[in-house]
């Protein structure tokens, strides 16, 4: 089973759109500046949302060494704040042509990275390192940490309204 849902973990997270780039020092941006945006800064800045989100989860799995009601509420915490600043860059593109669209989307097409090293695939090993430590206390936990693997998919409102209107609903997404 724990091989089986590693696998399906990197197979979304593969297939998905992705950001890659340098570290560029991203601040919390608006829209009128996301909308400035190159597709390449765009790209990086998502990159570093993405990095800073699964560095801040690594970091939380390190520090609770046993499941808790703690560890639920600030990895819940962390997910929702990533997912709300990636939504902002969700609705830039929500709002612009589909080939102005793909030329963004295009700029994002792999996995996140710091100083070029993947930052997603040790943070996969860790998290499934202790799949049956997370089933026994909430399969839910693992799900909801596990959700910053497909981080990419809050770009694309459309494909989120249609397969997943749950999540479209809870970060705003209309």
């Amino acid at each position: 089973m724990k091989k089986i849902l590693t696998t399906m973990v990197v197979a979304v997270a593969v297939t998905a759109v992705s950001c890659s780039g340098g570290n560029t020092g991203i601040k919390d941006r608006t829209p009128e500046e996301i909308a400035k945006l190159s597709p390449k800064e765009f790209a990086n800045d998502f990159n570093e949302i993405w990095v800073e989100g699964i560095e801040q989860l690594s970091a939380l799995l390190d520090k609770y060494p046993q499941l808790n009601a703690d560890f639920d509420k600030e990895s819940s915490e962390i997910v929702d704040a990533t997912v709300y600043k990636v939504v902002k860059y969700g609705a830039f593109l929500d709002g612009i042509t589909e080939e102005e669209k793909f030329n963004y989307l295009l700029a994002c097409q792999t996995f996140p990275t710091v100083d070029g090293a993947d930052v997603l695939t040790p943070f996969i090993e860790k998290l499934n390192s202790r799949f049956e430590e997370f089933m026994e206390y909430n399969r839910d936990v693992y799900y909801n940490t596990a959700e910053i693997n497909v981080l990419p998919m809050y770009l694309k409102f459309d494909d989120l309204r249609e397969n997943h209107p749950y999540r479209a609903e809870k970060y705003g997404i209309k």
